[in-house]
Protein backbone atom coordinates (compact mmCIF):
# COMPACT_ATOMS: atom_id res chain seq x y z
CA UNK A 1 0.00 0.00 0.00
CA UNK A 2 1.56 3.51 -0.60
CA UNK A 3 1.22 6.16 1.22
CA UNK A 4 1.18 9.66 -0.97
CA UNK A 5 3.04 12.48 -0.40
CA UNK A 6 0.46 14.14 2.14
CA UNK A 7 -0.18 11.50 4.09
CA UNK A 8 3.50 11.32 4.82
CA UNK A 9 3.99 15.19 5.74
CA UNK A 10 0.83 15.04 8.14
CA UNK A 11 2.55 11.96 9.73
CA UNK A 12 5.70 13.49 10.67
CA UNK A 13 4.25 16.91 11.26
CA UNK A 14 2.16 14.81 14.04
CA UNK A 15 4.73 12.81 15.06
CA UNK A 16 7.02 15.93 15.50
CA UNK A 17 3.93 18.00 17.16
CA UNK A 18 3.78 14.57 19.45
CA UNK A 19 7.00 15.06 20.67
CA UNK A 20 7.39 18.58 21.49
CA UNK A 21 4.20 18.20 23.23
CA UNK A 22 5.77 15.49 25.44
CA UNK A 23 8.65 17.02 25.87
CA UNK A 24 7.20 20.66 26.53
CA UNK A 25 5.25 18.56 29.48
CA UNK A 26 8.28 16.80 30.81
CA UNK A 27 9.89 19.94 32.17
CA UNK A 28 11.31 19.80 35.95
CA UNK A 29 8.45 20.89 37.92
CA UNK A 30 9.32 23.49 41.12
CA UNK A 31 9.92 21.76 44.49
CA UNK A 32 7.10 22.07 46.56
CA UNK A 33 7.30 24.72 49.19
CA UNK A 34 5.71 24.94 53.00
CA UNK A 35 3.26 28.32 52.94
CA UNK A 36 3.02 28.63 56.52
CA UNK A 37 2.49 25.63 59.38
CA UNK A 38 1.17 27.21 62.84
CA UNK A 39 1.84 24.69 65.84
CA UNK A 40 -1.14 24.02 68.08
CA UNK A 41 0.55 21.81 70.16
CA UNK A 42 2.64 24.73 71.60
CA UNK A 43 0.73 26.53 74.53
CA UNK A 44 3.55 28.79 75.15
CA UNK A 45 1.51 31.49 74.18
CA UNK A 46 -2.60 31.07 75.05
CA UNK A 47 -4.07 33.57 72.39
CA UNK A 48 -2.50 32.70 69.62
CA UNK A 49 -0.37 30.08 67.56
CA UNK A 50 2.63 30.90 65.87
CA UNK A 51 3.68 30.61 62.08
CA UNK A 52 6.54 28.26 62.37
CA UNK A 53 7.78 29.00 58.87
CA UNK A 54 7.78 32.90 59.11
CA UNK A 55 5.76 32.78 55.37
CA UNK A 56 2.60 33.86 57.10
CA UNK A 57 1.24 35.68 60.27
CA UNK A 58 0.65 34.42 63.73
CA UNK A 59 -2.83 33.31 64.09
CA UNK A 60 -4.47 34.95 67.08
CA UNK A 61 -7.78 33.13 68.75
CA UNK A 62 -10.96 34.28 68.64
CA UNK A 63 -14.71 34.21 70.08
CA UNK A 64 -13.45 32.09 73.06
CA UNK A 65 -11.24 29.65 71.42
CA UNK A 66 -8.26 28.08 74.17
CA UNK A 67 -5.59 25.69 73.82
CA UNK A 68 -7.19 22.77 76.63
CA UNK A 69 -5.81 20.00 78.42
CA UNK A 70 -3.84 17.26 76.11
CA UNK A 71 -6.03 14.39 75.77
CA UNK A 72 -3.21 11.91 74.33
CA UNK A 73 -4.63 12.51 70.90
CA UNK A 74 -8.39 11.48 71.81
CA UNK A 75 -11.57 13.68 72.46
CA UNK A 76 -13.86 11.51 73.88
CA UNK A 77 -16.51 13.23 71.59
CA UNK A 78 -19.04 11.19 69.17
CA UNK A 79 -16.86 10.24 65.70
CA UNK A 80 -13.29 10.59 67.48
CA UNK A 81 -11.64 6.88 66.34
Amino acid sequence: MKHSKRQKAIFYTSLILSAFIVLASSQKAQALELLSYWDFNDPGDSTSAADVTGNSPDLTFNGGAAYTEDGGGLSDSAGDY
